[in-house]
């Protein structure tokens, strides 16, 4: 029957689609990113309203550096879903990465609004929060951040960066130590903060100690990091009464 045969397309068009989204992980995991682009936009020809798809199209966009291209399809996520978060939650990434506070700041808050509560978001809010100077509101959100997961250390590490801009530094390096512990005093980036509070308290031996251990880690893992802590070692073993 015609009820029947429409049944069984709407079946194999699903199947099809299945099929495709898990050909998208299988080559993402093979870093073939044009692959997968284009495994994605044959799955939007075929049906254009699927959020999923355009969250993912989105990200694969901006990876690649097409970013009116990532935008267009991030803000499609929420149009065609309004429950999902994932579009504003990226459109605020990227405006964060790119060192737009304003329009990170403004992106998660719709995402916010769309999925409450939410550790990711809460976070990324105040790291945009931050850009802006706006301690007291990133104070909150990574405070909310932690209430939702309290081993969360990046937001930890946060809370202890906020914390010295109000200068509660006591406050800052309780915050600091709890993002080491749970890094097992192993994250190069952790233990330059906890290194800048002991810093902040005139503690000379341990933030010199502590950030000869952070070298030590950022030599092997995060190079980036190695001119920074070279330099704060010298502003502090001269200022160290040693």
């Amino acid at each position: 029957t015609d009820i029947r045969r429409r049944l069984d397309e709407v079946i194999a068009r699903q199947k099809q689609i299945d099929d495709d989204l898990n050909a998208v992980q299988q080559v993402l995991r093979m870093g073939r990113l044009n692959e997968a682009i284009t495994i994605l936009e044959r799955i939007l020809k075929n049906k254009p309203n699927l959020a999923r798809a355009h969250g993912r199209l989105g990200t694969l966009y901006a990876s690649v550096g097409q970013m009116a291209r990532a935008v267009t399809h991030l803000e499609a996520v929420e149009r065609f879903d309004p429950d999902d978060a994932y579009g504003q939650n990226m459109l605020g990434w990227m405006a964060y990465v790119r060192g737009d506070g304003a329009a990170a700041i403004e992106a998660f808050r719709r995402a916010d609004t769309i999925r409450p509560f939410t550790v990711e978001i809460q976070f990324r809010w105040g790291l945009a929060l931050q850009v802006l100077e706006r301690w007291d509101e990133a104070e909150f959100r990574f405070r909310t951040a932690l209430e939702i997961d309290p081993n969360h250390a990046s937001a930890w590490q946060g809370l202890a960066y906020a914390l010295r801009h109000l200068g509660r530094t006591e406050e800052a390096l309780q915050a600091a130590e709890r993002a080491a512990r749970l890094t097992r005093w192993q994250n190069p980036d952790v233990l330059l903060t906890i290194a800048d509070v002991y810093a902040d308290l005139k503690r000379w031996d341990d933030a010199i100690s502590t950030a000869e251990k952070a070298l030590d880690f950022a030599s092997r893992q995060s190079p980036q990091l190695v001119p920074t802590l070279v330099q704060r070692l010298g502003e502090w073993r001269r200022q160290s009464p040693r």
